[in-house]
Order: structure tokens, then sequence, then C-alpha cells
């Protein structure tokens, strides 16, 4: 959800002594109704953005921005996504996107993170991506 019609990764905060990666496990289960994952690898820097301006003044905390910590992981065989797992469903939709459909989705202000974060996983071997792909 957030901006409408844009394409984002789950995302969520961290709650009380909680280490980044069970915040992954909650918010997955929160967002995508599925917490059936295996890490694959972590970005190795705490990434930060500002909301844009009209998006600050329509939110519902008093935040200007986000610090997050990303993964990359893989759905493990027979995972299935449940979007309507909880009462109020945070995402309406998901897709499964390759690395240039990223960009083409994302909302303006997230993508450059996306890409930094992608090419750190292609750079570390993580991701294989085929130039032209």
């Amino acid at each position: 959800m957030g901006i409408k019609n844009r394409w984002q990764f789950p995302q969520g905060g961290i709650d009380g002594n909680e280490t980044p990666e069970q915040a992954l496990f909650r918010e997955l289960k929160e967002e995508i109704g599925c917490d059936e994952v295996d890490i694959l690898g972590e970005f190795p820097h705490w990434v930060t953005y500002d909301f844009p301006k009209m998006k600050r003044v329509k939110k519902r905390y008093p935040f200007d921005g986000q610090t997050q910590k990303y993964f990359l992981v893989r759905l493990k065989d027979k995972a299935k996504i449940d979007l309507n797992a909880f009462s109020v469903p945070e995402f309406d939709d998901y897709d499964f996107v390759e690395y240039n459909e990223v960009f083409k989705r994302a909302s303006y202000f997230k993508k450059q993170i996306y890409r930094r974060v992608i090419n750190y996983f292609i750079k570390e071997g993580y991701i294989e991506y085929v130039v032209g792909s």
C-alpha cells in the first residue's frame, strides 16, 4: 500500500528488543501472510531516506522518513503468500518482477535505494543478472 498503484518490497518496523532478522520474519507474516523464507543475504548498511513532502502531509505517524535494513530472501518450497491472513491486509496485490521492472513500478523516492541494494546483491553473487534482461 502506501502510494497508490506503486510497487514496493515488504517493509516494517522493529519492535522492542527484536533483532532485524526477527522483525523481518514478523513483518513478512503480517504483510504477505508468509514467513517461510530462507535468508540469502543481508545488505551491510542501514539505509535512510526522507518521505516526499506530499507524503509527510498525509502520513499517520510522526516521522519524516525511514531507516531500513534490507535482506534478500527466497520463499521456501511450497510456501504460500496469503495477503488476507490478517483482518486488514497491508497489501492488495503482489507480483514477482525482474530487475528492470522494479524501477518501472517502484515509487520514485525508493528507486535509488532499491537499485543500490539490488546491485549489491548482484555484485556479491547472491543474484544472477544477465545484462539486457
